[in-house]
C-alpha cells in the first residue's frame, strides 16, 4: 500500500490516501476519486475543488470517523485540464429539404450566456468550419457540479450547399365570356389534340393557370423589386400561349408571360440569411373579358 501523502489545508495537518484516480472523457465531465484523513469534521464537502484542479469539484462525499480521525472518500467532476471552458456533450445536425438547417448541442461549461461565444447570433462556439450557423435558441441548467453549467443551443442557418425545393401547381380556371365563341381544334405543347367546339355559341372556358414555387436558404438579399416583372425560373415548365380571334370582349394582362407573383421571406434575426420561397406564374396576354 502506498504511504500517505501529507497535504497541509486549513492550518492542520492532513493525510491523502493513496494516488489520485481519474476518468478522462470525451463527452462528459472527467471524474477523479479521491481519499483523505483528517482530524476535522466538514474537512471535505459537495462544492469543493480538488487540491491542484481549480476545475475538478466534489459532487460526492462519504466520510466516515474512526476514533478521533474523519476519513474522507470523494468523487469530484469537471475539466481535468484548468484551461478548459466549454465542452460538447453531445451534437446533431439536421438538414431538411426545405428551410434552414439545424444544429442542437448540448453543452458543459463555465460560462455564462452573457459570454460572446454562447450570445444569440453567435456561430458554433469552437468551431470556424460552418460559417453560416448561429445560436437561436438557449436553454440552460445548472449543474451538480460547481461553478458550471449545462446548456442546449439550437442553432440555425446553412450548413452547406444546398438545391432548392420547386412545388409546380396547375389550378383550374373557368370564365364564362360574353357573347358568342367559336372555339377551333388545337393541340396542347405534348402533342395532344384538344377539341372545339367549332361552333359559335356562349361558351365557358377552363384551362390552367401554372404556378411554380421554388424555395431555398440564400445570403443574398430577396429580389422585392422584382415585382412587378417579368423573370421566367430556371427549367420552367412548358406552357401553351394562347391567342384569340372574336368579334366579343378580350382582356390584356400586364404584365404578361412568366412573372414573379409573390416574394415571402423568413430572415435569421440580425443575419444576412435568408430562407425564401417565390412564386412565379404564367399569365396569358389576352383572355376573354
Amino acid at each position: 500500500m502506498a504511504s500517505p501523502v501529507q497535504v497541509i489545508s486549513f492550518g492542520a495537518l492532513e493525510e491523502q490516501i493513496g494516488g489520485l484516480k481519474f476518468s478522462l472523457r470525451k463527452n462528459d465531465f472527467d471524474a477523479c476519486s479521491y481519499s483523505v484523513d483528517s482530524l476535522s469534521d466538514g474537512f471535505v464537502e459537495c462544492g469543493d475543488t480538488l487540491p491542484g484542479y481549480a476545475k475538478m469539484k466534489a459532487v460526492d462525499v462519504r466520510q466516515e470517523q474512526v476514533g478521533d480521525v474523519w476519513v474522507y472518500s470523494a468523487e469530484y467532476k469537471g475539466f481535468k485540464n484548468p484551461l478548459e471552458s466549454l465542452r460538447v456533450f453531445s451534437r446533431s445536425e439536421s438538414s431538411p429539404s426545405e428551410g434552414f438547417d439545424n444544429i442542437a448541442l448540448s453543452i458543459a461549461t463555465t460560462m455564462d450566456t452573457t459570454h460572446p461565444l454562447l450570445a444569440r447570433g453567435a456561430g458554433v462556439p469552437n468551431d470556424d468550419s460552418l460559417p453560416f450557423m448561429f445560436i437561436m435558441d438557449r436553454t440552460k441548467d445548472v449543474s451538480e457540479v460547481a461553478g458550471f453549467n449545462v446548456m442546449n443551443l439550437q442553432l440555425r442557418g446553412l450548413l452547406g450547399d444546398k438545391p432548392y425545393t420547386r412545388r409546380v401547381n396547375g389550378n383550374n380556371v373557368t370564365m364564362q365570356p360574353e357573347g358568342n365563341w367559336t372555339i377551333g381544334n388545337a393541340t396542347n405543347p405534348l402533342g395532344e389534340s384538344v377539341l372545339g367546339t367549332n361552333v359559335s355559341v356562349p361558351t365557358e372556358i377552363s384551362m390552367a393557370k401554372i404556378t411554380v414555387v421554388d424555395s431555398f436558404v440564400t445570403t443574398s438579399t430577396p429580389p422585392w423589386a422584382g415585382i412587378p416583372g417579368n423573370f421566367t425560373p430556371e427549367n420552367a415548365p412548358e406552357v401553351a400561349e394562347l391567342s384569340f380571334t372574336t368579334s366579343g370582349s378580350v382582356l390584356y394582362h400586364w404584365p404578361f408571360g412568366w412573372r414573379r407573383a409573390n416574394v415571402s421571406t423568413e430572415q435569421l434575426p440580425g443575419k444576412n440569411i435568408w430562407f425564401i420561397s417565390i412564386t412565379y406564374e404564367f399569365q396569358q396576354k389576352i383572355l376573354p373579358g
